[in-house]
């Protein structure tokens, strides 16, 4: 039964714990009925009831408040309490979850993570697991501007803010897809929401491509060593993240074949052939450079980037930057008729269906493909014939291998024909197509 404790007005129940002992617990209240009922629901909750030691330790150790477990079993949802002390704060996997890809992607790519990341769970602030919903996320993507929510004061009108593109909100649901991956590892997420969401659609491929004159004009254009870097990303197809760390031990000065490590995903790391057109600006600039010295040392991705759209300037290039060097060595390569297997290899894509989508239409035209087909006609012409020629000498060199045998067949059977004709030629020897001492033996292999 409820009773006072001192001279306090709440009422207090007693508490049985799950090792036997009893707690006295405050119920809150000087309301006697609903003291009562207080003990009435820890008789239905404990030894002798359902024994929800679960929920009564919980309220014996002061994670839980009474008052909160009553209501819960007033009013019939116990399970919904239960999976919320179940719940589990999601903030501080946000920083294992960074620093465990810190190794297996470029830094760049940890960067972006903890930027889309924390704009959705704040470092610092409490993210519930059950909060991790595909409505929520969802909501998130569709209404993600890169800036974290802005409180404004009541009456005055939103903020204005500047569209976000598809192909950024696309990495909004490629940074929270790995995130989710690993809460289902290691914080007992049930299951991936952003597998229930679509990802924006992706925006057509861009393709700002230079002729090979306006190319070398623009590299020609900036000084060393910004120059050679230009000429190696446009040569090569290689990005900058790619073409900063390298050294001179990297370069093959005799195939003119770098080794690219990349860090993206392993077909990144891959081994990429210099254009003909800028091997004279890698040899000069690797002239007087040790194996283990950096090919552009000192050089950031900021002064690449200044120099680069300086040079534009000065060309007057519009809209086209360093990464669409990538798109102007593709674009070189697919025209020549290299094999698309071969540009996929050198830009580091797993396979060819990006090759194919972004480039295909560069492919060799009507004129080209007969240039080819032609050379190609001529080689299964000169295969025919030089398989002709191997036939006819086989067929010569049977003939003359097979002649001594029917040319003695051939006497043989005119002999059987007229006997006495050959009486006399057999006498002297003269016809001597059968000699009884000579044995002709042929082995045809």
């Amino acid at each position: 039964m409820p009773y006072h404790n001192g001279n306090r007005k709440t009422w207090v129940v007693t508490l049985p714990t799950r090792d036997g002992r009893r707690k006295r617990v405050s119920t809150g209240t000087a309301h006697r009925p609903t003291a009562t009922r207080f003990e009435r629901m820890i008789r239905d909750l404990g030894p002798s009831g359902s024994r929800e030691w679960g929920l009564l330790d919980r309220v014996a150790d002061g994670t839980l408040a009474l008052d909160v477990l009553f209501d819960a079993w007033n009013t019939g949802t116990l399970d919904a309490l239960r999976s919320t002390l179940n719940d589990v704060d999601i903030e501080p996997f946000v920083a294992l979850f960074l620093k465990r890809h810190s190794d297996r992607v470029s830094l760049g790519t940890v960067e972006n993570y903890e930027q889309k990341l924390r704009l959705l769970i704040p470092k610092g602030k409490p993210f519930l697991r059950s909060s991790f919903t595909a409505s929520t996320l969802d909501s998130f993507i569709t209404n993600y501007d890169g800036r974290s929510p802005v409180k404004r004061k009541p009456g005055s009108s939103p903020a204005k803010r500047k569209a976000i593109s598809s192909p950024t909100k696309r990495k909004v649901h490629a940074a929270l897809s790995q995130f989710a991956k690993y809460l289902v590892r290691h914080a007992g997420l049930a299951h991936n929401p952003l597998r229930d969401i679509d990802p924006p659609p992706s925006n057509p491929p861009r393709v700002r491509y230079l002729e090979i004159v306006e190319l070398l004009k623009l590299i020609e254009t900036q000084d060393e060593p910004f120059r050679t870097f230009a000429a190696l990303l446009a040569g090569t197809g290689i990005d900058v993240s790619t073409a900063l760390p390298l050294k001179r031990r990297d370069l093959n000065e005799e195939v003119f074949e770098f080794r690219a490590p990349g860090t993206k995903s392993y077909s990144r790391d891959r081994v990429v052939n210099v254009a003909e057109w800028a091997r004279r600006f890698v040899t000069d600039h690797v002239r007087l450079l040790k194996p283990d010295d950096l090919l552009f040392p000192g050089v950031t991705v900021e002064q690449a980037r200044k120099s680069h759209q300086a040079a534009c300037r000065l060309c007057g290039i519009d809209d086209y930057t360093q990464k669409d060097h990538r798109h102007t060595y593709a674009v070189r390569a697919i025209r020549a008729g290299t094999p698309a297997e071969i540009v996929a290899r050198q830009l580091g894509h797993r396979n060819t269906a990006m090759v194919t989508q972004v480039y295909g239409r560069f492919a060799p035209n009507r004129e080209e493909r007969a240039k080819w087909e032609r050379i190609a006609a001529a080689n299964d012409a000169k295969a025919i014939e030089d398989a002709k020629k191997l036939a006819d000498s086989a067929v010569v060199a049977t003939t003359v291998a097979t002649k001594p045998v029917l040319t003695l067949i051939r006497g043989n059977a005119q002999r059987r024909a007229n006997p006495k004709a050959h009486t006399a030629l057999d006498a002297t020897g003269a016809g001597g197509l059968e000699p009884p001492t000579v044995a002709l033996t042929v082995r045809c292999s």
